[in-house]
């Protein structure tokens, strides 16, 4: 990963919280891949796709459900795992049908997480 913050999204696609995130997290995540400045994934547990890629992969990869489980021992989703430092079950602004807040504070722990990286490779 050399270095670059690693984040995710662990969903399904029958889930309406998942659902709604979706389009707002893929788009964020793309873009600082984009830039090479973050790694990303995109699970959707019951399709077994990470969704930020070209093909369907078929499985999720026995260390990301690792993951998955580490920080979400009850399996809940959306479940969200920025750089294995920050996480968080469920959208924080769905209730205010807020986007623009849910993406605010991708960008925010997103450069947070960069920051903390670059100071490390120092």
């Amino acid at each position: 990963m050399d270095g670059k913050p690693v984040i995710r999204l662990f969903s399904t696609t029958w889930c309406p919280h998942c659902v709604w995130i979706k389009p707002t997290f893929d788009r964020v995540a793309k873009e600082y891949v984009d830039a090479g400045k973050i790694v990303a994934y995109h699970w959707e547990l019951d399709s077994n796709d990470d969704t930020l890629t070209q093909g369907v992969e078929g499985s999720v990869p026995a260390s990301e459900q690792a993951v998955f489980k580490k920080f979400n021992p009850n399996q809940s989703i959306p479940t969200f795992v920025f750089g294995g430092k920050y996480w968080r079950i469920g959208n924080g602004y769905e209730r205010e049908q807020s986007l623009e807040k849910e993406e605010a504070e991708f960008r925010a722990v997103i450069e947070q997480l960069i920051k903390e990286a670059q100071a490390q490779s120092a």
